[in-house]
């Protein structure tokens, strides 16, 4: 949400994978109604409400494995299925998150 320093520490906190592709920042009127404050970060049926302390600790409360996570392709799956392996959404511990 603009304004908000704990979105703007997020962000910051998250800038490598912000830029890499890997969590896609969206303004607050996207959030769902299911949202009760801001940074709200989403992945699958996870969801965590408030600033982080790490993206270790954000990841866990997500169900995001930080060990998959750390060998994501730089393209994006969801898009290029063809990947070897048989790519798809969730492969690598591919994840997009976080309404901010």
């Amino acid at each position: 949400m603009n304004g908000c320093p704990h979105c703007t520490n997020s962000i910051n906190m998250l800038k490598k994978e912000i830029d890499s592709g890997l969590v896609i920042v969206k303004p607050h009127t996207e959030a769902p109604s299911t949202a009760k404050g801001f940074p709200y970060f989403i992945h699958d049926n996870n969801e965590h409400t408030g600033a982080p302390k790490s993206k270790t600790e954000l990841f866990q409360k997500l169900g995001v494995s930080t060990e998959s996570y750390t060998h994501c392709p730089k393209t994006d799956c969801a898009t290029e299925p063809r990947w070897p392996g048989n790519c798809n959404f969730n492969t690598y511990g591919w994840w997009k998150a976080g309404v901010i």
